[in-house]
């Protein structure tokens, strides 16, 4: 089982010749997930951009942070993964997360991994997964 982390920004931007085959072979990835605050763009764009605005260290401009995430938006809702909905408390959503992940697992990769709300935990975490059929919100 590989366990890996990344940006879906990479997936906005068209960044060389390999590109279509690079975002297949991530999409095609059984554990690449879409997090957003929320599927709709101007409520996702606020919060996102009131998150960023209260990082000091970024000393970002709101109204080039919120066109940002305008421009990005569609490229994001484009890629063909699961998504989950982050809004919720950070134990809703890796709960969620989590029960997809172990859902995915062929059975026998349960392992004794510890149990987290009656399900075992996989050793990568709630890093994410993909499934192209259901939307966690």
């Amino acid at each position: 089982m590989r366990c890996r982390r990344g940006s879906v920004s990479l997936l906005a931007y068209l960044i060389g010749p390999a590109y279509p085959a690079l975002r297949r072979r991530i999409e095609e990835d059984g554990f690449t997930a879409l997090l957003l605050p929320s599927f709709d763009l101007e409520r996702c764009a606020k919060l996102i951009v009131g998150r960023q605005m209260s990082r000091p260290y970024l000393n970002a401009n709101e109204a080039d942070e919120m066109r940002k995430i305008r421009d990005r938006f569609p490229a994001f809702m484009r890629v063909s993964c699961k998504r989950f909905a982050s809004d919720g408390t950070p134990e809703h959503v890796a709960a969620d997360i989590e029960r997809f992940v172990v859902a995915s697992m062929p059975s026998g990769e349960h392992g004794p991994f510890p149990v987290a709300g009656g399900r075992p935990t996989h050793p990568c975490g709630a890093e994410g997964a993909a499934n192209r059929e259901n939307t966690i919100q």
